[in-house]
């Protein structure tokens, strides 16, 4: 099955608060996760990549 990919690039439109913030609201709506057909991706501002990374990674997004 070929995957969908769906995300969103934050370009350089969040700061580190935001993106965090944003990741947070994003595990609390995907406790479960998603449907294995769908791979979730988000493109974080370059100041935000490990922070937002290890937030990911950790809470199993």
């Amino acid at each position: 099955m070929t995957p969908i990919w769906l995300g969103t690039s934050w370009k350089m439109n969040k700061p580190l608060s935001q993106a965090m913030a944003w990741c947070e609201m994003l595990a609390a709506r995907m406790p479960e996760g998603c449907h294995p057909a769908i791979q979730p991706f988000v493109i974080p501002p370059f100041t935000a990549i490990q922070p937002v990374s290890h937030f990911l990674q950790t809470h199993q997004l």
